[in-house]
């Protein structure tokens, strides 16, 4: 008797997987009308995937707010917008290459405290991490930089903006905290930095 006799296979568990490549995600689906007991439904022709009407809109509802979010910090902070070229840089300005980040949700109270700049604890959370690691390899003449913004209905969209301490320093002047990364304002960015807008 092997080890593959005690590996758990049937249901309810599912085949583990013995070095095969992960399965691929169907991306972009391919929607075609189908009836399906009696009702019409949607499903994909290459994955034969059931099409969730409300997975879809919410999809379609965060698509929309990233646009919109990259087009006002296009205004108000002066990067050009790449977003749509479908690389972890969704801007690129003079000095930083900028991955946004927008939720409808409430800012952590820990961001809402900040007046100005501060550090961030190492080691910093994956939210921060993360996406600025993904623009590496991207327009590396460039410093990364994450905005995130916190967006409600009626009311004034609000940002704070990571960069490594590092180069931060070298731009404005040195940093008192050791950290790795610091968190600011959107204010407190444009009044110290400007706007971040490429020479013509």
């Amino acid at each position: 008797m092997s080890d593959l006799d005690n590996l758990p296979f049937g249901e309810p568990y599912t085949p583990p997987n013995l070095g095969a490549p992960p399965v691929r995600k169907c991306r972009p689906h391919q929607w075609r009308p189908e009836l399906l007991g009696g009702r019409l439904v949607e499903t994909c022709r290459k994955c034969q995937r059931l099409k969730d009407p409300w997975l879809s809109r919410r999809g379609k509802s965060s698509r929309r707010l990233g646009g919109d979010q990259e087009r006002r910090i296009e205004r108000v902070y002066g990067p050009r917008k790449v977003g749509e070229y479908g690389d972890p840089v969704d801007l690129i300005g003079a000095t930083f290459k900028w991955q946004s980040k927008s939720t409808r949700s409430l800012p952590p109270k820990y961001l809402v405290a900040i007046d100005g700049i501060a550090p961030v604890p190492d080691p910093a959370p994956d939210w921060i991490t993360a996406p600025i690691h993904a623009m590496y390899g991207y327009r590396d003449d460039l410093v990364p930089l994450l905005i995130e913004s916190y967006v409600k209905p009626g009311v004034r969209a609000r940002d704070w903006l990571i960069v490594p301490t590092f180069p931060w320093e070298r731009l404005h002047g040195c940093y008192p905290d050791f950290c790795r990364y610091v968190v600011m304002t959107g204010a407190y960015f444009l009044d110290v930095h400007g706007k971040d807008e490429e020479t013509p």
